[in-house]
């Protein structure tokens, strides 16, 4: 079944939900390029979703390329990828936590995980252990997953 309103009027793609039903995606404002589009997300108001949202620059900061959210279950953090300057290569994961309903800045998940390839589309197992990513170019590349605990700082 497509989304309906108000999804049909952008583009949106990798949707992501929490346990609640809130969802967030990747999209862009309407005539943006696809490199400056984001993550978003829209509210589950008993079962319908009447707002979309970008999220604030805590999420999306001024790197390019801001896609393939990841939000956990109970929604204490959200892992995407995106391009910066200060970023270990082409892409990076990076992961930001929710303190009492404010995101926090995005912490690049460093060099245990980045490197000069790109680092995107996590997951993390049902379980909360393990964390899964694609490195690589778009044509190419491998799946890898590591052990993982979000709770820390990394």
């Amino acid at each position: 079944m497509p989304l309906e309103k108000p999804f049909v009027d952008g583009f949106t793609m990798y949707i992501t939900s929490s346990k609640n039903g809130n969802l967030y995606f990747t999209s862009n404002e309407k005539g943006a390029e696809p490199k400056d589009g984001g993550i978003y997300n829209s509210i589950n108001e008993e079962g319908q979703y009447r707002n979309i949202k970008r999220m604030g620059k805590e999420i999306n900061f001024s790197g390019k390329w801001i896609a393939h959210s990841f939000i956990a279950p109970d929604e204490s953090y959200i892992i995407y990828d995106g391009e910066s300057t200060s970023g270990y290569g082409n892409c990076d994961l990076y992961i930001s936590f929710n303190k009492n309903g404010t995101w926090t800045e995005p912490y690049n998940l460093g060099p245990e995980i980045n490197t000069d390839q790109c680092e995107m589309t996590a997951s993390v197992s049902p379980d909360g252990k393990y964390l899964f990513f694609h490195r690589g170019g778009e044509d190419n590349g491998d799946i890898y997953w590591i052990d993982f605990r979000p709770t820390k700082k990394i």
